[in-house]
């Protein structure tokens, strides 16, 4: 009876054909290839692949699933064939593969630290969700400290959240958005500030506003992410000192809007800076309505503002044309009201995590929209904690 991988009779010579199976990309530069040994009266020493446009490959692995690795083209299609060695020869190639379009750009992660639980007590949980598929958040690590109000920006590789600690201490960690792992302290701002703005292109994080010791601040500051190091002054913004800003930005400009001021009053303000520059804030047009502690995420050219407070919780979403300026206007709605949340994206959907739908009840809804459309949020699942302090992503709209 013969077995898997040899010869029931004849000489011994060259394994017949493998069986090719399914092609399955793995990630950037390796593709899983499943396949059926062939007859072989001797040991099988090797496999080999070819690809279908031919780029270099190597195989490794003598049963199925082979592994596959190549310096594969975004948006190619390849198919692959294989072949078996023995001592005596090589067999004859293998029928094609099915197609296979590798992406070497790593997917985009949405990851959400800090905030509250059920009990209205600050955490130290930091969860992600990858952006273009739904479903519930997933753990991530910690941060180095319990805290909420806390906002994040980031780059390609690196995620930084930063604000205060609940005693107004200065509180910044930083976190490799592809891994997993733990809060590392990274510097601190100018001045420790609550409910404050953030935005970032691929080198520098910038955050504005918000509530400090001394009141409500018009501070604008600064990171370079890719050192360690504490935050420098880059301006202030234009109308007054607030908290409950929220921000977003394109690769070149970054927006902030609504907060409260210093006359206890919400406000309708958008602003924006030049990233790559230091300068105080430029008016840029107003809000559909007055309202403070609201998310906002963007792509390359728009920029979204979500919920926040008026009077009443609000569940409205508007848009701005981000190399414009000029007013906003109404997108749809969120799948309920919610303000203290915040928003990320990637280039092309924006999720909102958590928010309170009341003064403290909070709520563990994701909402997702498709910031190049206008119409209402769907659902898109749940994270742990009843409020996310912070949001980030490797595919916002700065990078």
């Amino acid at each position: 009876m013969p077995i898997l991988g040899s010869q029931s009779s004849g000489a011994k010579g060259a394994p017949t054909a493998p069986t090719v199976g399914t092609a399955t990309v793995t990630n950037a530069t390796t593709v899983s290839l499943t396949f059926t040994a062939p007859e072989s009266k001797l040991p099988i020493t090797s496999y080999t692949t070819v690809s279908s446009p031919s780029i270099a490959l190597s195989t490794s692995g003598t049963s199925s699933p082979l592994t596959v690795t190549g310096s594969f083209v975004t948006d190619v299609s390849y198919t692959f064939t294989l072949t078996a060695t023995n001592s005596v020869g090589v067999s004859s190639s293998s029928s094609a593969s099915n197609a296979i379009i590798p992406d070497p750009t790593p997917p985009v992660r949405g990851v959400f630290a800090g905030g509250q639980n059920s009990s209205q007590t600050n955490v130290n949980t930091i969860d992600y969700v990858t952006i273009a598929t739904t479903g519930n958040s997933t753990s991530f690590g910690t941060l180095s400290s319990s805290i909420n109000h806390i906002s994040g920006c980031a780059s390609t590789t690196r995620g930084l959240f930063a604000g205060w600690d609940g005693n107004y201490n200065n509180f910044s960690n930083y976190i490799t958005i592809a891994s997993t792992g733990n809060g590392t302290t990274f510097g601190t701002l100018t001045t420790a500030r609550a409910k404050l703005a953030a935005f970032s292109s691929s080198t520098r994080g910038i955050y504005a506003a918000g509530g400090s010791s001394g009141g409500y601040s018009s501070v604008i500051d600064y990171y370079t992410l890719a050192t360690l190091g504490n935050a420098t002054s880059f301006g202030s913004i234009l109308n007054t000192g607030r908290e409950g800003v929220s921000g977003c930005g394109s690769t070149t400009r970054g927006i902030y809007s609504g907060g409260i001021n210093t006359s206890y009053a919400n406000t309708s303000y958008i602003e924006y800076v030049t990233i790559a520059s230091t300068g105080n804030g430029t008016s840029f047009g107003t809000l559909t309505a007055v309202k403070q502690n609201t998310a906002s995420c963007s792509s390359s050219t728009r920029g979204i503002n979500a919920g926040g407070a008026s009077g009443t919780i609000l569940s409205t979403i508007d848009y701005i044309t981000i190399a414009s300026t000029g007013n906003a206007t109404n997108f749809g709605n969120l799948t309920g009201a919610r303000w203290w949340f915040s928003g990320t994206s990637s280039p092309t959907i924006g999720i909102f995590p958590g928010g309170n739908v009341s003064d403290y009840a909070g709520s563990t809804y994701v909402d997702s929209i498709t910031i190049a459309t206008t119409g209402n949020a769907t659902s898109f699942g749940n994270i742990t904690q009843k409020s996310a302090g912070g949001s980030l992503s490797n595919g916002h709209g700065g990078l």
